[in-house]
């Protein structure tokens, strides 16, 4: 009978522990075990071409997303861009301001809240150009005045992007470089020689939401 005395105890000390670490770390424990597992990527190295209403040729790039865990969705979700780096004469790349976060657009972005519950996959963009434009531009919500989301001829930008919602935040930033030599073709084959879009990934990276 003494052991079973011991063992009630034990096991009621044992009930008591796990009931303050699921009071304390229980949002984090779900989030570990059960939360949301969500990949981010370029959805193809080929633009999208499209015509804009007034007739004007559009080459597109968007993010994928993929969320392994679709049971358990990534609620209220936005993709941000978290910093922004320009290339300089020397080859290196220099940070640009950034005042806060920049939001993409979700995809199509007339039809989107700012925020989704990312189930299984969604789309964003990440930027588009414009026949005769001077400048490839980042589908972007509400930059700041100071927001250098732009390429012109010549030019290549770096930029860092997360996913992050009410359940969920990127670990690793997706590293995303865009570059232009000023020239367009109707062509996505052809356009794809002048505007390189790429993810950088350095070796030893884990997968974007690991």
């Amino acid at each position: 009978m003494k052991w079973l005395k011991i063992v009630a105890t034990l096991l009621s000390a044992a009930g008591t522990i796990a009931v303050a670490v699921v009071a304390i770390w229980g949002d984090l424990i779900r989030r570990k075990l059960a939360g949301p597992r969500v990949s981010l990527g370029i959805r193809s190295d080929l633009p999208d071409m499209t015509q804009r209403n007034d007739g004007t040729r559009t080459a597109y790039f968007q993010l994928q997303l993929r969320n392994r865990r679709s049971w358990s969705p990534a609620r209220s979700a936005r993709v941000l861009i978290t910093s922004l780096s320009k290339r300089l004469p020397s080859g290196d790349y220099g940070i640009e301001p950034l005042v806060y976060p920049v939001q993409l657009h979700w995809t199509p972005p007339s039809f989107r809240p700012l925020v989704a519950d990312v189930r299984s996959e969604d789309v964003c963009d990440l930027g588009s150009l414009d026949e005769g434009a001077k400048a490839f531009r980042l589908a972007t919500y509400a930059p700041p005045n100071n927001f250098s989301g732009f390429v012109a001829a010549g030019e290549s930008i770096r930029v860092s992007i997360i996913v992050e919602g009410e359940n969920y935040q990127s670990k690793v930033p997706l590293e995303v470089e865009v570059s232009w030599d000023g020239q367009w073709a109707s062509n996505p084959l052809e356009l794809q020689r002048h505007l390189v879009v790429r993810e950088n990934k350095p070796a030893g990276q884990e997968p974007l939401g690991s």
